[in-house]
């Protein structure tokens, strides 16, 4: 007689939370790193927006030295979140104009 069966083993089940467990090890620091190569790649990014934005101010305001992020949000070169993302980055402005990082 062959005898049907209603679910799975404890030897089955023990396998599947062993594999399942070792790729979560294998793929968790992976999403740390591809993570931090993302921020970093968003500051770069933003960091080329901001600096072209300034270029942009400079030339259609060349008497509004320096440059301040108060005076480019209020000639709206600049949103409210560019420069709190600013912020977090830590970038400012030197009295050329050119965008510099603080932190790094």
């Amino acid at each position: 007689m062959v005898s049907k069966r209603k679910g799975f083993t404890l030897i089955e089940v023990i396998t599947v939370l062993f594999i399942v467990g070792l790729l979560t090890v294998l793929i968790l620091p992976n999403i740390h790193r591809v993570r931090e190569i993302a921020n970093r790649h968003q500051a770069d990014t933003m960091e080329q927006t901001i600096q072209n934005q300034v270029d942009l101010y400079l030339i259609e305001h060349p008497e509004n030295r320096p440059v301040t992020k108060e005076k480019m949000l209020k000639d709206n070169y600049l949103s409210n979140q560019q420069v709190t993302r600013m912020n977090q980055l830590g970038f400012s402005f030197d009295h050329e104009g050119k965008l510099k990082r603080i932190k790094s």
